[in-house]
C-alpha cells in the first residue's frame, strides 16, 4: 500500500510542471504573467489549506475506528480518503 502511496504522490507533484507548460503555451505572451500567477496562487493555497482537513479529521476521529470491508477508516486514514475523493471529483469534472 505503500508504493503504492508512493506512485501516486509521485504522478501528482509530477503534474505541477507540465501544468506549469501547458498555461505557459496556450496562453498569450501578454497573459502569460496572469495566468501563471493564478495558478502558483491556486496549488500553493491547496498546499496551505490541506494540513487543515488533517487535523480535522484528526479531531473528529480521535479514537474512533470504522471498519467497511476492507477500508479502515480512522484519525490517519479518513485525511487520505477524502483528499483522493476529492481528486476523483476534479478528475470527473475537469
Amino acid at each position: 500500500f505503500l508504493v503504492f502511496s508512493q506512485i501516486t504522490m509521485g504522478i501528482g507533484s509530477a503534474t505541477l510542471g507540465v501544468t506549469r507548460a501547458y498555461v505557459a503555451e496556450i496562453t498569450a505572451t501578454r497573459q502569460r504573467t496572469t495566468y501563471i500567477a493564478w495558478l502558483t496562487a491556486v496549488q500553493y493555497g491547496g498546499f496551505t489549506v490541506t494540513p487543515f482537513f488533517g487535523s480535522l479529521f484528526m479531531y473528529l476521529l480521535q479514537d474512533r475506528k470504522y471498519e467497511l470491508g476492507l477500508i479502515t477508516i480512522d484519525k490517519y486514514s479518513a485525511p487520505a480518503y477524502f483528499m483522493s475523493f476529492l481528486c476523483i471529483i476534479t478528475f470527473v469534472f475537469l
